[in-house]
């Protein structure tokens, strides 16, 4: 058995599991793997989600413009555990229909230790500026 570190470092940590998408079916598609997040990629997920000012201060308001069309991007993965989608698919997955992001969406938040509920701050009225074409 090795050291402490060297058994948590060698881990397989990242739960994976089958979601059901019948609305895909008819494209061949009527399952997909989610996976967990990385500490990493939560963080960078996280860290795409406030605005910075010009002068580098974070703003109170959350971008929320393709929230779990991006957040979707990172978890969806081939059976080796692959991402399946890159960055910039993230504004075709926002045209997909919304029961089927939700559904990959509340899976990968789950695995991921996230709970599915998103606050929002109530500045953002829907004329907020959520204009900015950058992805989270």
């Amino acid at each position: 058995m090795g050291s402490l570190r060297d058994n948590i470092l060698s881990a397989t940590d990242l739960a994976r599991e089958q979601v059901d998408t019948p609305e895909w079916e008819p494209a061949g598609v009527p399952a997909v793997f989610v996976r967990a997040l990385t500490a990493a990629e939560r963080d960078q997920y996280e860290q795409g989600l406030v605005e910075r000012t010009p002068d580098g201060n974070v703003r109170t308001r959350t971008k929320i413009k393709n929230l779990r069309a991006s957040f979707v991007a990172r978890i969806v993965v081939d059976e080796e555990g692959n991402r399946v989608f890159e960055d910039s698919d993230i504004d075709a997955l926002g045209e997909k229909n919304a029961n089927v992001i939700d559904r990959l969406w509340d899976k990968g938040r789950e695995l991921s230790g996230m709970g599915t509920d998103v606050e929002v701050n109530p500045s953002m009225n829907g004329s907020g500026d959520d204009s900015d074409s950058s992805s989270p």
